[in-house]
């Protein structure tokens, strides 16, 4: 029992090695998990706070409405918590987190000026991260390792003031200057690019490293060719859009505004493909299918939308309560995963739009970025202060999508035999009659 709302975490010789402090009152029990990976601790505040073994705060339970007096894991990972609102209450929870950056227990005067602007895993699966310190920029490696500080002058206050490209070897940077800088990963500067915009919102490599995509606060898009530093512009006339990607053939660019717009451009010609709405709210994320042949949005409306290239609305992915940040698809495009306000990583499957997992993450409120691994077996997560790299079962996720493939099947195969029976049975409450009616 702790009186002081910590947990702290010993050494055998009675040094304390950390401080963890995410309750607001007592803590009455704490149990690692069978792997011991996981702390889980509980106490008066009614919530079950997870930890990672570096002392990384991974989430939070919540469900009893009074203090919480024991917990246990069982073999299987699963969690066993008895509170004095006398339920005994069963969580399951699947931590993968691998890494973290900054690390756990540095001290808050080295972070608290820094934010983060970008985490890339490159092929050669090394974690990179960029770091706004104050206004200069920082690279790290995620195991806490400063690669170089690059004599900028960042734009202040812009989230996407430096961008990774696709192969993790370049990254840009917005500077105070107005200028777009292109530096590769070992201190050199290759190019500066002018822009017309005091601001930049999104800046875009695309998938084969030949074009840069950078969206101006007035709407306008600059298109460099990174082969000769040519600049094309794409005249949107639309100040309202927040983000733009490219297709992997680089053929296409599609952008997404605050007003729940979706437009498709076609770079040969710079004029638009398609334009459509995917609802009313700001769209935060529009990206295309590894294929290229499907659009995920993530937008205000705490929703993962998937369009065809015309703008059919293929599926809604709901589950989310808060607005989504961005969506990504895995490298070979069986899976979605969207990162959210609502504190929550969340992984579906493409082929019938079922949740596969639920992550918490607490650090998502007002910034999340997530990105695969080119593997596939890996996630990046970052939000202002925080990248965290996971790991991914990549054989359970898509052994439970099919699992749930099929039992979509077999009720759609119920429903189609009890049709008639809906239908006719005059003895059936009216209510009852439209429980297939989604099938």
């Amino acid at each position: 029992c702790s009186l002081d709302a910590e947990v702290k975490l010993w050494s055998r010789d009675g040094t304390v090695l950390k401080i963890l402090e995410g309750h607001s009152d007592r803590v009455w029990s704490v149990a690692f998990s069978p792997d011991g990976r996981t702390l889980a601790s509980a106490g008066l505040d009614g919530t079950i706070v997870l930890w990672h073994r570096n002392g990384t705060r991974i989430g939070t339970l919540r469900g009893h409405t009074k203090p919480i007096y024991d917990l246990s894991f069982s073999k299987d990972g699963t969690i066993a918590s008895a509170g004095e609102d006398t339920t005994v209450r069963l969580w399951q929870y699947e931590n993968s987190l691998l890494k973290s950056f900054p690390e756990p227990g540095k001290p808050e005067e080295d972070t608290k000026e820094k934010q983060l602007l970008d985490a890339h895993i490159n092929s050669n699966g090394q974690q990179l991260v960029l770091l706004a310190s104050g206004d200069v920029l920082e690279l790290w490696t995620m195991d806490g390792n400063l690669i170089g500080t690059f004599p900028e002058k960042l734009e202040p206050s812009n989230d996407e003031s430096a961008s990774f490209g696709p192969d993790g070897q370049i990254f840009a940077s917005f500077n105070k200057q107005k200028q777009i800088k292109l530096w590769s990963i070992d201190g050199n500067l290759l190019q500066s690019l002018p822009t017309t915009s005091d601001t930049v919102i999104n800046v875009t490599f695309s998938p084969d490293g030949q074009f840069l995509a950078v969206l101006l606060e007035d709407g306008n898009i600059d298109l460099w060719s990174l082969d000769n530093f040519s600049r094309r512009v794409i005249p949107t006339g639309d100040p309202a859009i927040r983000t733009a990607s490219f297709s992997p053939d680089a053929k296409f660019l599609v952008s997404g505004n605050g007003n729940g717009r979706v437009t498709i451009w076609r770079l040969s010609d710079l004029q638009q493909k398609k334009s459509f709405h995917a609802g009313q709210q700001t769209i935060y994320q529009a990206t295309f299918s590894p294929k290229g042949q499907t659009i995920a949005t993530a937008s205000g409306d705490n929703t993962v939308k998937l369009w065809t290239l015309d703008g059919m609305e293929i599926a809604t992915l709901e589950g989310h309560s808060d607005r989504v940040w961005d969506v990504a698809f895995s490298p070979d495009g069986s899976i979605i995963a969207s990162v959210s306000g609502d504190n929550t990583i969340r992984l579906w499957s493409v082929d019938n739009g079922m949740e596969l997992q639920n992550i918490q993450e607490e650090i998502f409120l007002s910034r999340g970025e997530i990105e695969f691994a080119p593997s596939g077996e890996q996630l990046v997560t970052a939000s202002y202060k925080t990248a965290n790299l996971r790991d991914l079962d990549r054989d359970k996720l898509e052994s439970l999508a099919e699992t749930l493939k099929d039992s979509n099947a077999l009720l759609e195969s119920s429903c189609d035999w009890l049709k008639d029976y809906l239908r006719t049975n005059r003895n059936l409450p009216e209510s009852d009659r439209s429980v297939c009616d989604e099938f």
